[in-house]
């Protein structure tokens, strides 16, 4: 189970890792471009015991991220069905 405090380290975790990404970079060239990433994030054991939901999950992630202007992480949300 996820616990809060967990799910905050993990968010720090890719909150830092986003953050060194920004940082433009200066090619050889003198050129300068920047980096970001889009990530999709789903919780082993949490939201499945098995690879490919998890793929799936943490690819739907990842496309909510896009879709909400990019340059960021989504951790899956399970929904109820009840």
């Amino acid at each position: 189970m996820v616990t809060l405090v967990l799910l905050s380290q993990i968010q720090g975790l890719f909150q830092r890792f986003l953050n060194t990404l920004s940082h433009n970079i200066k090619l050889e060239n003198n050129q300068q471009v920047s980096v970001g990433a889009s990530i999709g994030i789903a919780l082993f054991p949490n939201h499945s015991t098995d690879i490919n939901p998890l793929i799936d999950m943490a690819d739907r992630a990842m496309y909510h991220i896009k879709h909400s202007g990019k340059n960021g992480y989504f951790v899956h949300i399970l929904r109820n069905n009840a």
